[in-house]
């Protein structure tokens, strides 16, 4: 089944990338000024308590490049992912999880972004601390989104 993007499906996919290499953008543009040791480990109360290399800050891109080629596959063949899906609703279920997938994906690259952005800033020592809301949003933005297209796939029946 060949599926077809309406105008939020096509927003949501171009705000993920811009938030992928906004991601390495933020990462290239402070790598030389970095030092060598930099935070890469924020307790709750958003002090750094764990270090490495400047190079392991590449890993929060790593990890947001692999979330964004899993979501996307899941988002262009919802079919891999048929465990309740029936013939009959199959093309509604196929379209409610690859619109879940873009919508999960642009809040979890949101955060990877914004997670790169202050470890950067912490590491040049423009931020002590940050508050632990950093820590809290991603569950805040994901558990509501991912209850509401959980909600509306069961009601597909």
């Amino acid at each position: 089944m060949k599926m077809i993007l309406d105008t939020k499906d096509k927003i949501a996919e171009i705000v993920s990338i811009i938030f992928l290499l906004g991601t390495a953008v933020i990462i290239c543009l402070a790598m030389p000024a970095l030092p060598s040791i930099v935070p890469i480990h924020f307790n709750f109360d958003g002090e750094a308590d764990g270090f490495g290399s400047k190079y392991m800050i590449w890993i929060i891109f790593g990890i947001s490049l692999v979330i964004y080629i899993g979501l996307s596959l899941i988002s262009k063949y919802p079919g891999l992912y048929k465990n309740r899906m029936r013939e009959k609703n199959i093309e509604q279920q196929y379209i409610l999880t690859a619109k879940m997938c873009r919508t999960l994906k642009v809040i979890i690259l949101f955060f990877f972004t914004l997670l790169s952005y202050c470890m950067v800033q912490t590491a040049q020592l423009k931020f002590i601390r940050y508050s632990s809301l950093l820590i809290v949003l991603p569950f805040v933005l994901l558990f509501p989104t991912m209850i509401y297209y959980l909600f509306k796939l069961s009601k597909v029946r």
